[in-house]
């Protein structure tokens, strides 16, 4: 089974409660990103869209638009699964990861997240993109219909 914190990524830009919107803004064009996580120390308030940025005074503090956080995130313990959900949901490049104190671990970015979803599970290897059950020491079954493997084999 994967966990979240087994696809942590910790080098992704935040912002602090008490950065400027200026400043937010240009740390996400320098990104290239269209949501960035906002902390409080490391406390995880939630992400702030670029669009919501855009719409503010650049001298005002980021705090100035806290209601309009989105709060995407999930836990070091959660399956990656939940990821994937969360990403689904909020439409987010990168998952917020935090701990059980909601402080703030880093992120699962969406490569890393959509490899370990196209990754088969053990006992399972893939041939021209089709799951194929893996029998060791035997020939295989091939499960999907591979034309280029009809004729059975064994790895």
């Amino acid at each position: 089974m994967t966990y979240c914190s087994q696809l942590l990524e910790s080098s992704m830009i935040t912002v602090d409660l008490h950065d400027t919107v200026a400043h937010a803004m240009e740390m996400m064009g320098e990104a290239k990103i269209e949501h960035i996580p906002v902390l409080d120390g490391l406390q995880y308030l939630g992400m702030v869209a670029f669009d919501e940025l855009e719409d503010t005074d650049p001298t005002a503090e980021v705090i100035a638009i806290q209601h309009r956080f989105i709060k995407p995130l999930v836990r070091t313990g959660d399956h990656f699964l939940q990821a994937l959900r969360v990403r689904s949901k909020f439409y987010v490049e990168q998952v917020p990861v935090v701990n059980e104190k909601n402080e703030w671990e880093g992120v699962i970015g969406m490569t890393r997240l959509f490899a370990r979803r196209d990754q088969p599970p053990r006992g399972i290897q893939r041939c021209h993109d089709h799951a194929i059950k893996f029998h060791p020491g035997s020939t295989y079954r091939n499960d999907a219909g591979c034309a280029s493997h009809q004729q059975g084999g064994s790895f």
